[in-house]
Parts: C-alpha cells; sequence; structure tokens
C-alpha cells in the first residue's frame, strides 16, 4: 500500500513537471518581449573546422514596438548581428553570433549583452563549447571479474551492472 502511494505521488510530480516545461520554454524579458533561449551550446567543435553560429529570437508580445539598440561581445572572437529596425507587436527579431573558432582547444563560454528598449537591465546571452584539436576518444579498459560486489544491494547492483554493460558496448 505504502509503495502504490509513493508511486502515485511520483507519477503526479512528473506530470506536473511536464506540464510546465513549456511555459519555461520562453524567457519574458519585461515590455512584452520574450526570447527563445538565453544560452546556446555547441558542443564538442573540431579545432579548424570553421566559425560556428547560433541565433536567439527575440518575439514581441507587447502592445508597442522594441527596439535592439546594442549588442556588445565578451570578445573579439565572437561576431554579432541584430535586427536593426524596431519588432513590431507580434513580429520577430533576431540576435546572431558567429565564433571564429581558430583560438585553440579549450572550452569557451562568451557573453553577449544586450540592451533592449524599456528593459532596465541588459539581458545576458551565452554560447558554449568545447573546441577540440583532435576527436575524443573513449579508452577500454578490462573490468574486474568481480564487478559488481556480491555485498551491493539488488539495486545498486543492477545499477553498476547497467553501467558497465554500457562501457562495455562503447568498446
Amino acid at each position: 500500500m505504502k509503495k502504490m502511494k509513493t508511486n502515485t505521488y511520483l507519477a503526479i510530480l512528473v506530470a506536473l513537471i511536464a506540464g510546465l516545461a513549456p511555459a519555461f520554454a520562453q524567457e519574458k524579458l519585461g515590455n512584452g518581449l520574450e526570447i527563445d533561449k538565453t544560452v546556446h551550446n555547441f558542443g564538442d567543435i573540431m579545432l579548424g573546422s570553421g566559425p560556428v553560429s547560433c541565433t536567439f529570437t527575440l518575439t514581441n508580445r507587447g502592445d508597442k514596438p522594441a527596439v535592439i539598440y546594442n549588442v556588445v561581445s565578451t570578445c573579439g572572437c565572437t561576431g554579432v548581428k541584430w535586427t536593426k529596425e524596431p519588432i513590431r507587436p507580434g513580429m520577430s527579431g533576431t540576435v546572431s553570433a558567429t565564433y571564429s573558432n581558430d583560438e585553440g582547444p579549450y572550452p569557451f563560454d562568451k557573453n553577449l549583452t544586450v540592451y533592449l528598449s524599456d528593459v532596465k537591465k541588459p539581458l545576458i546571452l551565452r554560447d558554449m563549447s568545447m573546441t577540440r584539436s583532435q576527436p575524443f576518444q573513449v579508452e577500454c579498459r578490462a573490468m574486474p571479474d568481480c564487478f559488481p560486489p556480491r555485498r551491493m544491494s539488488p539495486n545498486i547492483r543492477r545499477c553498476c551492472s547497467t553501467a558497465v554493460s554500457m562501457a562495455a558496448s562503447a568498446c
């Protein structure tokens, strides 16, 4: 009975979180402006594979035009372009960032500061990635025969067995 009650509460919690997820898909900025995302992750990119770009979309849900006054990048390796004309109600504008990808193999996290009409604080957008000089490779090592130890609880043993089989399939 207790287990069924716990499962019911868990199912309700999952349903609530799943139902609320779309509400957080766009961030409201003020003056009726919404943005589709504030962070873009390029993932792993290869050094010298050329520039990578991303676009952030601003939608005006307000009743008067909004203007993107300026966008400033924290680094010269990231170029920015944005919609220069006013964004009329019901319309969208963009902020695009292009990372040159020629600085060296390291993780990067660049900020774009966006100055908007009728929004007191500037909007901070981020683009990030891990730039590598060569592809990342998984090194496989033999697992000991006694893994997982017999003294583990069944739940932990099942979890560890899954991790071992996933690691083995990657080899």
